[in-house]
């Protein structure tokens, strides 16, 4: 495969939303604590809308292979804020650029998908300002972990979890 990447349209709404679905089985099967299957109503729509009203600062892509979406991405900048000077931590300071989400149809997989949209993600992110890229990924789960490595990401710090119900 041989992977295309464009920026996502509210067309590819339904498409996303089938993955975003089956995103949510594969991981509630991992972790059931964390994890749910999401609801589906109304969620073709959610995705048209938030990819219509995206701003600058917000980035959704996808990756496509014979003409149908296998992939997808949506990034975000972070800017420092008002108070950073302030900070003891040094990334409050700096432009991030934040992966909030990426997935790959498990058909998909190990064929440059989620290179190829992570790669378009850091350019854009770089051509506004972004110094650093942040993602956060669960420590157990299958693919995500050695996926960021293997593009240069490293441990930094680690979140800690306690239910309280």
């Amino acid at each position: 495969m041989n992977p295309e990447v464009r920026s996502a349209t509210p067309g590819d709404s339904e498409r996303l939303a089938s993955l975003w679905l089956a995103w949510g089985r594969e991981y509630e099967d991992i972790d059931p604590v964390l994890f749910r299957v999401p609801s589906e109503a109304g969620l073709v729509d959610w995705f048209a809308r938030h990819i219509a009203t995206s701003r600058d600062d917000d980035l959704w892509l996808v990756g496509i292979h014979d003409g149908e979406v296998q992939a997808f991405e949506r990034a975000v900048i972070w800017r420092p804020n008002e108070d950073a000077e302030r900070s003891l931590v040094v990334d409050d300071a700096l432009t991030t650029l934040k992966v909030a989400s990426l997935f790959v149809a498990p058909t998909a997989r190990r064929h440059g998908f989620g290179v190829a949209l992570t790669t378009e993600a850091e350019t854009w992110g770089r051509s506004r300002g972004a110094e650093r890229a942040i993602v956060v990924a669960m420590t157990d789960g299958p693919t995500a972990v050695p996926f960021y490595r293997s593009q240069g990401f490293h441990p930094l710090s680690t979140g800690l979890w306690k239910p309280l119900t």
